[in-house]
């Protein structure tokens, strides 16, 4: 229902929560709730609400040269989705990020984490950080979805585990033997398997921050996503299975995931 004149004016504070609960029953996954509402904040610190112009918007996200086009493409979806809702709920009139231009993502090359980078890093690594390495090489999941992981996704019995990722899609994951094991006394202790100390898990971040210095320069968690889905490419050739385990909505995002190793090329050339 749109706000009618009389209404009392909403806070920022206010609207940010009113757009989150529109979000929520849009059932978006808590992380990209998360993630929204973290650009908005950024933005809202710096603009008003109901004045700022396309420009403003425009001007925001050109003055972030450290962002990688991903995150500038995310701040911006943010930003559309946001003043999108604005205006159909009657809190403006206009849509200032409509008018945005779209960011385009260059395709990126496959960056797999080398088996001897992750074996270094398991070594050196305390418990906590080498299940998530472990999840990460083994199970192909997001940052986020290491973080957020909970022993209720985990059946023990069936070996899979349940995650839903982004735009809220659902995958089942088997697990491979290597995390069996770790995984059952994760199950056994119950909650989530890394917790923040308040009740809830670590942010994406904070765990990153767990993963990232024992990978060393150059890699990150991402990396070890990248790692399984070259393993699973190359060992059954089958990209459908492997964009299902990785819970990719486009085939096409896949691709960029499974490096071809100079053998396979090497190969592809010696039958002609």
């Amino acid at each position: 229902m749109s706000a009618q004149p009389s209404d009392p004016i909403p806070t920022d504070t206010e609207l940010l929560a009113l757009y989150d609960s529109y979000c929520q029953a849009a059932a978006m996954s808590v992380n990209t709730r998360v993630l929204k509402q973290n650009y908005l904040r950024r933005f809202i610190a710096e603009h008003d609400v109901r004045t700022c112009t396309s420009q403003d918007i425009i001007d925001w996200l050109s003055a972030n040269p450290a962002w990688k086009p991903a995150t500038r493409r995310a701040a911006r979806s943010a930003l559309t989705t946001f003043y999108g809702w604005l205006r159909k709920m009657g809190h403006r009139l206009d849509d200032p990020a409509a008018d945005t231009a779209s960011v385009r993502v260059p395709m990126g090359a496959p960056k797999p984490c080398p088996e001897q980078v992750l074996a270094q890093a398991i070594d050196k690594a305390d418990p906590r950080a080498r299940l998530a390495l472990l999840l990460g090489a083994y199970a192909g999941l997001r940052r986020a979805e290491i973080a957020g992981l909970h022993a209720s996704m985990i059946d023990l019995e069936a070996r899979t585990l349940r995650i839903t990722g982004k735009g809220g899609r659902t995958r089942v994951v088997p697990m491979s033997e290597t995390l069996v094991e770790e995984l059952t006394l994760a199950v056994a202790r119950g909650g989530y398997l890394f917790p923040n100390g308040r009740g809830g898990s670590l942010s994406p971040t904070s765990l990153g921050r767990l993963v990232s210095p024992l990978l060393g320069t150059g890699y990150s968690t991402h990396a070890l996503r990248h790692r399984f889905a070259t393993r699973v490419y190359q060992g059954t050739h089958d990209l459908r299975a492997t964009q299902e385990l990785l819970g990719h909505s486009s085939i096409a995002t896949t691709e960029r995931y499974t490096a071809v190793s100079d053998e396979q090329r090497r190969a592809a050339v010696d039958v002609l």
